[in-house]
């Protein structure tokens, strides 16, 4: 096999493994129209949800954030308890991401500890309530 064939068939076996969230059901159904030889499958659209205003940690989490974290916090996770504050529709992508950050991060105040643990296992709730 000559070196194009050899990459022709990378390139599909690429793209065959290549996973796309879409924002809306409309953008998964557009690019499917424009990508004919996509698998379905390998493609989803992102899941959302939304809380009450302040339902997670009485609407603190961008302030318990803050001051757990400071400026060492990633802008995702920041971004994330902010939409949860509000009551906005946060993806389920975004609410694992948390989770993770807060079961990876130690905290040298135990009372902050407690919190962060406290606030994990609600984000792990919504995610097992949401599968």
């Amino acid at each position: 096999m000559d070196n194009r064939k050899v990459a022709r068939e990378l390139v599909k076996i690429a793209r065959s493994l290549v996973a796309i969230e879409f924002p809306s059901q409309d953008a998964l159904d557009k690019y499917l129209k424009e990508h004919p030889k996509a698998d379905r499958g390998n493609h989803s659209v992102k899941k959302m949800i939304s809380l009450k205003k302040g339902e997670l940690h009485g609407g603190k989490l961008t302030d318990f954030g803050a001051r757990m974290f400071g400026s060492g916090m990633p802008v995702a996770i920041s971004r994330t308890f902010s939409l949860l504050d509000k009551g906005k529709p946060v993806s389920m992508t975004d609410i694992g991401n948390a989770h993770e950050y807060l079961s990876h991060t130690k905290l040298r105040d135990p009372k902050d500890q407690r919190h962060a643990v406290l606030v994990r296992k609600k984000l792990k709730a919504i995610l097992d309530s949401n599968r």
